[in-house]
């Protein structure tokens, strides 16, 4: 009897510590589709791969969250597919999953309700938790935003997040829907901060929008307190980034002339930029590209300090670093402290996520103390030493 007793309240303990976190179904896509349509619910569907790095961090610090798991556990059917084997190299097919994590919400049709391609680093348990928000309400999925659309709704507030959602899933119908909404708005209310960022995020190269970008240079240098080509070089640097990745080299080499006519010397910037950039990126050359980096930021950090954290964070948390590019970042870090005291605690952030890479760790603990005294708790998962010192143990 006592063994009878003791077998069910293990089970017991079993089924609390599982309902700690979201219950994924064990069956098939379509017996998940069965429920979801006998329960009126959703289907939320982890596709990953064994691989996947980021899908095991999903697996081990979000999905098995209290309140992730009560949210989901309530709304949704949820469902793991492995994209590599099975059913899942069909499904994957089916929802054009080309990376992992990706994250999508089907209703008992298996229509395509929402998705959300990959996860960021520091905030996996607010993304997990917005998204599952976001997928019952039905004006927000982008299944309901493709409807509102159709719908003849327009209002820019609506415009800017239906974008934000199709670029963010990638869908290239992203392109149409800008085009149509910059020719019907008046151009004169683009002329501002918020104009600016609006244009340069979807306005590609060699495009209407982009020369009226350039046509007004004056005045956005004057809104932007003179950093208009520091702000065209770093947005149009990611699409060439992209071009240049997708092997398209005539469409890359007629941007880059593009911009290097509009821009004249401001382009020897985002040239360099681009030089160390696709070296780390596209190369898998780091060390290299890193290298590159420290001369970039040599060269222009001191006018824009802001250059030596962006360098040095990325430095602090990629893969098959040497030390001595590690050494170079710390000394960034020093200048960087050196010439905005104002911001040095972000900076001692990042000095402490390089030198615990360097093995020092004694050193790197004691920046980390003051650099917890002087951040808000409710901000400290977001630091690049926080996650470094995780990553990197």
């Amino acid at each position: 009897m006592k063994r009878i007793i003791l077998v069910i309240l293990m089970a017991i303990a079993t089924i609390c510590v599982n309902a700690q976190g979201i219950i994924f179904e064990k069956g098939t896509f379509n017996e998940a589709l069965k429920k979801a349509e006998k329960e009126n619910k959703l289907v939320f569907i982890d596709f990953y791969t064994v691989w996947c790095g980021p899908c095991k961090r999903l697996d081990k610090e979000v999905f098995t969250q209290k309140d992730i798991g009560d949210f989901y556990n309530t709304h949704f059917i949820n469902l793991k597919v492995d994209a590599e084997k099975g059913e899942g190299i069909k499904l994957k097919k089916k929802y054009g999953i080309k990376s992992y994590p990706t994250l999508i919400f089907v209703n008992s049709k298996g229509e395509l309700i929402h998705k959300k391609i990959g996860i960021s680093k520091n905030n996996s348990h607010k993304d997990i938790a917005d998204l599952g928000r976001t997928a019952v309400d039905s004006g927000k999925t982008q299944y309901g935003m493709h409807k509102r659309y159709e719908s003849g709704e327009r209002s820019p507030q609506f415009i800017k997040e239906y974008l934000l959602s199709l670029k963010r899933q990638k869908n290239p119908k992203w392109k149409k829907v800008f085009d149509l909404h910059v020719d019907e708005t008046p151009k004169q209310d683009f002329l501002s901060k918020e104009g600016f960022y609006f244009l340069i995020e979807y306005a590609e190269v060699n495009t209407r929008a982009m020369d009226f970008i350039f046509a007004h240079e004056t005045e956005y240098n004057e809104i932007l307190d003179g950093k208009f080509y520091d702000q065209v070089f770093r947005y149009k640097a990611r699409e060439l980034s992209l071009l240049k990745h997708s092997g398209n080299n005539k469409e890359y080499d007629e941007a880059c002339a593009y911009l290097k006519e509009k821009m004249g010397e401001g382009y020897n910037q985002l040239s360099d930029y681009m030089e160390y950039t696709f070296k780390i990126s596209l190369d898998k050359k780091v060390n290299e590209g890193f290298a590159l980096a420290v001369k970039y930021a040599d060269k222009y950090g001191p006018e824009d300090v802001s250059i030596f954290k962006s360098v040095v964070s990325w430095m602090s948390y990629s893969e098959g670093i040497n030390e001595n590019i590690l050494r170079e970042g710390v000394k960034l870090m020093n200048k960087a402290i050196e010439l905005d005291n104002e911001n040095r605690i972000s900076y001692m952030d990042v000095k402490v996520a390089i030198l615990h890479r360097l093995g020092k760790k004694q050193e790197a603990e004691e920046i980390f103390q003051e650099v917890l005294e002087n951040t808000p708790e409710n901000k400290r998962k977001s630091l690049v030493s926080f996650y470094v010192m995780h990553q990197f143990k």
